[in-house]
């Protein structure tokens, strides 16, 4: 893996720095995936997140469910799909690392609720093999917010 430090283009009054990670990714290692984040505005002022997990072949074959995460939630996200098996071992091929699946499941969800300034996040693609999960592409967007409580009354 070459890691290098490079000026952005046409940026360079702002001296902003863009960090390059190439590497070479087996495209027999695993599936490819995709997850995310996004929310959803309700008129009172709630933003409740929806964690979404697809896979790249199928592309309109997706699950989503609401943040916070259960173990019902990370389950049904992972055999949703109609790919679903193909996570599971199918026609010889291996078995995708389910745990560590749910483990990004379960951390996307956790960073959902946990930063009111995250607008959204988006993992595409996410290669699940045998051995673990390596995420390609991760992009995150925060926005300036302070935190809502919902249980905290209003004064007019």
């Amino acid at each position: 893996m070459i890691v290098s430090n490079t000026m952005a283009n046409g940026l360079p009054s702002l001296g902003a720095r863009i960090a390059v990670v190439e590497g070479s990714i087996d495209e027999a290692y695993g599936w490819h995936l995709g997850g995310g984040v996004s929310f959803e505005a309700h008129p009172d002022g709630s933003r409740p997140a929806c964690i979404r997990a697809h896979h790249t072949a199928c592309s309109a074959d997706h699950a989503a469910r609401l943040a916070p995460l259960t173990g019902l939630d990370v389950h049904d996200l992972l055999n949703s799909p109609r790919c679903s098996p193909l996570l599971f071992g199918f026609a010889g091929s291996p078995a995708a690392d389910l745990g560590a699946l749910e483990q990004l499941l379960y951390r996307l969800s956790r960073m959902a609720s946990d930063l009111p300034e995250l607008a959204e996040a988006d993992l595409n693609p996410v290669l699940a093999g045998p051995h673990g999960i390596t995420t390609l592409d991760a992009r995150v967007r925060l926005v300036p917010r302070l935190p809502y409580d919902p249980y905290l009354r209003r004064l007019r």
